[in-house]
């Protein structure tokens, strides 16, 4: 029972002094429930029904959405992700939004207001776009 206790509390101040800085590892049930608390991620953020962070350094995934301010790195959810600001690497899910994106965006709705790379999927909006500001199953700007 002691033992127990002593990795209880161990942990949770282990997870305290982590809530200040960015963290390697975040699991939350919906945005503001989370462990640790901490904002920034560098590493890997699973939301069981969604995950939001400040930046983003790693992976994001979540089973409803994912939201982060900037990022370099994946994210991915079962139908919604959103990058406020500037984003590097991969949008997965049914909707992709992103302020400015460099990479790659795969789904079914894609939309970017600026962009350096692809989009893939039956509806994509770049107003900035080499094509088009709409264009289905694929459109670019490079």
């Amino acid at each position: 029972m002691k033992k127990k206790l002593m990795f209880v509390a161990s942990l949770v101040l282990l997870l305290s002094s982590v809530s200040f800085a960015a963290t390697p590892f975040k699991l939350s049930l919906v945005g503001p429930i989370a462990v640790p608390t901490t904002k920034d991620v560098t590493g890997l953020a699973i939301g069981l029904i969604g995950s939001n962070v400040n930046t983003l350094k790693g992976v994001q995934f979540s089973w409803i959405y994912s939201v982060a301010e900037n990022g370099v790195g994946v994210q991915g959810s079962g139908i919604y992700n959103k990058v406020v600001g500037e984003f590097t690497g991969l949008q997965w899910a049914f909707i992709n939004i992103a302020g400015s994106m460099k990479g790659l965006q795969f789904g079914f709705y894609n939309k970017v207001g600026s962009m350096a790379g692809i989009q893939l999927g039956l509806i994509n909006i770049n107003p900035k776009s080499s094509l088009t500001t709409f264009f289905p199953f694929i459109n670019f700007q490079f």
